[in-house]
């Protein structure tokens, strides 16, 4: 059996173990209770979703061959559903793809309608500034030509409208920098943690904003693919969803979203995979 023909409800034992694209280690005799696969072709990498971990893959490294698994190599088929039940999986699989996709599509019209947005008040911006400095500018200084007046005209309208759309980027894309801190905040099941972010300032080109991570935990079509995460990371579980949704560790504690997410951003591994995943559902 290979990763390409894995069904909804399929069980599986790792026979040799592993380490996935991301470093995740795949211990021999695990047992991994298979749920979903995504592929994307441009990269093709596979994203293999199990109610205990998720697993990354990829056709173009050495992770090939786990895709390939030749002669059981690495993993083998312990139970799969049959009739019925395989027919119930399928019909909640094609469900919870749905909701996806729509999700996705949803999105990205909104990041569509913000970048639209953006634009027009760039540009708006910047003619209310260029137009009454020209207007301010030609009779203070009637020496200066024509030629170079325009000139004078166009850079500062250009210059705003950049400087202004370049401050709007920061609201409309997922990823941004942060400032360095180191913050206590009371961890899970009443234990405390200590939670370091990112303390270099810069990008890393893998973070995904509060808000972003907040959708991801809240939004339905969404929550199929973060809650493997979280159970497997940090053993939460997603409770409810929209506004209503909560966080609650295995005792049944409540635990902060703010949190989750500064957990995650300051472990560079989890950092990437949460920011894959959302890129997964958004692009």
């Amino acid at each position: 059996m290979d990763v390409w023909n894995l069904q909804p409800g399929t069980v599986i034992r790792i026979v040799k173990t592993f380490q996935d694209c991301y470093g995740a280690e795949f211990a021999a005799g695990r047992t991994l209770h298979f749920t979903h696969r995504n592929y994307l072709p441009y990269h093709a990498g596979h994203t293999v979703y199990f109610q205990e971990a998720t697993m990354y893959l990829s056709d173009n490294d050495a992770t090939c061959a786990i895709v390939q698994n030749h002669k059981d190599e690495y993993f083998v088929v312990i139970s799969q559903p049959e009739g019925e039940e395989a027919e119930r999986i399928a019909q909640l699989q094609a469900q919870a793809e749905a909701e996806r996709t729509r999700g996705a599509v949803a999105a990205g019209k909104r990041q569509h309608y913000k970048t639209l947005a953006a634009g027009v008040i760039s540009v708006a911006v910047a003619f209310g500034v260029a137009i009454p400095l020209g207007f301010w500018l030609r009779p203070h200084y009637p020496a200066i030509s024509d030629n170079v007046f325009a000139v004078i005209v166009v850079v500062v309208l250009f210059v705003t409208a950049a400087a202004t759309m370049m401050g709007l980027r920061r609201v409309l894309r997922i990823g941004r920098p942060r400032r360095s801190t180191t913050v206590k905040r009371g961890g899970f099941a009443n234990n405390n943690v200590s939670v370091v972010a990112n303390v270099s300032g810069e990008s890393s080109g893998y973070e995904i904003s509060l808000d972003d991570f907040r959708r991801l935990v809240t939004d339905p079509a969404c929550q199929p693919v973060v809650q493997p995460l979280l159970r497997e990371w940090f053993g939460c579980e997603i409770v409810g969803t929209g506004p209503k949704t909560e966080l609650h560790s295995h005792q049944n504690d409540a635990i902060e979203l703010r949190d989750l997410y500064q957990q995650i951003q300051s472990d560079p591994a989890r950092q990437r995979t949460i920011y894959n995943r959302a890129m997964d559902l958004w692009r």
